[in-house]
């Protein structure tokens, strides 16, 4: 007992206690600090999570309205949070860049009649597909997954990291589907052809 009252040993512990409190009660609020989830960030990501568990379940089933209307919502709420506008045919152009760029083919025509339908919240008509102006079919893949990928593109460019995460699946998953479907709409034109 009378060693731990030496003067050197009661200083190293004194100074293990110090560096310990500092290190527990600091570096916490630093950490806070840099993420600054306040208040409103919880109550905007509650939201937003909502939003993206419908626009992932319709995704899944290829419901073309439902994908849609959630995308307007969720547009919706991201202008609310940032207070800026959401130009969607800027949007459109860099998610379409990014599709091209992935391996989608994607024709002029195509291009602008999914601007019409995403813009206008059209439906494509029977059998999953409409016809652009040249007579070609969209499949509703490619809808879906364009708008899915549109919904990614609004999450990720925010600055909160879980819809940054949720942007990027969202991104992922929707650009698999239009590139799936394009890939499915050439081969049923080599079918053609071949026939």
């Amino acid at each position: 007992m009378l060693l731990i009252f030496n003067s050197h040993r009661f200083n190293i512990i004194c100074t293990y206690c110090v560096l310990i409190v500092f290190s527990l009660f600091l570096i916490p609020q630093l950490h806070a600090a840099e993420t600054q989830w306040g208040y409103k960030e919880v109550l905007f990501y509650s939201k937003v999570k909502k939003i993206v568990d419908k626009i992932k379940k319709s995704g899944k089933t290829l419901d073309q309205q439902k994908t849609i209307a959630g995308m307007y919502e969720l547009k919706a709420e991201v202008e609310k949070y940032t207070g800026k506008k959401i130009k969607l045919d800027k949007c459109y152009d860099e998610v379409e860049k990014r599709l091209i760029q992935r391996g989608a083919k994607i024709t002029k025509s195509q291009s602008k009649k999914l601007r019409k339908i995403i813009k206008n919240q059209t439906v494509c008509g029977k059998n999953a597909k409409e016809d652009d102006d040249d007579g070609t079919p969209i499949p509703l893949t490619v809808v879906v997954g364009v708008t899915m990928a549109l919904c990614g593109f609004f999450l990720f460019v925010l600055p909160l990291p879980p819809c940054k995460a949720a942007g990027i699946y969202l991104m992922e998953v929707g650009g698999e589907l239009a590139i799936g479907g394009t890939i499915w709409k050439l081969q049923e034109d080599q079918e053609k052809d071949e026939k």
